[in-house]
């Protein structure tokens, strides 16, 4: 039940990528009515490009939320669950670069396509880049093996490539994708690179491992009483003496 709930929350951040709805274009609306109408196409670009950020932003939690969630699956069923997450992750990628590069899109700094289409295969790619990002760093033992897929490495350092040059995520994730590159081994490691979730990591596995090994006493010692009984035999009453 509980990897049903995880699957409904982690499945429409891989299928519904869309973060500039018709709620964030009527904020854009409404902020161009604002200004006077000398207001340059230029600004009307950053005004978007920031409240796209913005809303960005909001889709990161539901991400962390996932994330989360993930990290409480059992062991077993954890490391399948997460593969299939990067396998849809990988086929969502490489479906948004061959839309990107069928229309020619070339990632202008801090500027939000104004094709809805191209806006939307754009934002697939940025988000599904920082989900990824996440998972690497969480779970990096599970994802960098993946890594060995030429299809999935070639898509993700082009995505990270178009994310770093669209300059319309957080700074917050900028540094998570940066990070992963490392862990992943796309990029050289910077002098003095932890991956913050290393420790944590590390403390999780010994707990594991120390319930692992208290039920295994615990199974032993029952055995080792089973067979005690078994030596000694049925017992004969003072009445049968």
């Amino acid at each position: 039940m509980r990897l049903f709930l995880i699957i409904l929350i982690v499945l429409p951040l891989l299928i519904n990528c869309k973060v500039s709805d018709d709620h964030s274009e009527g904020k854009v609306d409404q902020l161009k009515e604002d200004k006077n109408a000398t207001h340059s196409s230029k600004d009307a670009h950053i005004d978007q490009a920031k409240i796209y950020t913005k809303l960005f932003e909001q889709k990161r939690r539901d991400h962390m939320s996932a994330v989360q969630s993930i990290v409480g699956i059992d062991e077993q069923k954890q490391r399948p669950f997460i593969e299939e997450i990067v396998k849809n992750i990988k086929t969502i990628l490489i479906d948004g670069r061959e839309t990107l590069e069928r229309i020619r899109f070339i990632p202008v700094a801090g500027v939000l396509p104004e094709s809805e289409t191209v806006r939307d295969s754009l934002s697939k790619v940025l988000e599904n880049v920082a989900f990824l990002s996440d998972l690497a760093l969480r779970f990096p033992s599970v994802v960098k093996p993946r890594m060995k897929d030429v299809k999935l490495k070639t898509v993700v350092v082009w995505a990270v490539e178009t994310t770093k040059k669209s300059e319309l995520i957080d700074e917050t994730t900028r540094s998570v994708v940066k990070m992963m590159e490392m862990e992943m081994g796309l990029t050289p490691k910077e002098d003095g690179y932890v991956n913050p979730y290393g420790e944590e990591k590390s403390k999780e596995e010994r707990e594991r491992e120390a319930v692992q090994e208290m039920k295994k006493k615990m199974e032993e010692k029952k055995n080792k009483k089973h067979d005690l009984k078994i030596k000694k035999g049925p017992s004969m009453s003072k009445s049968e003496l």
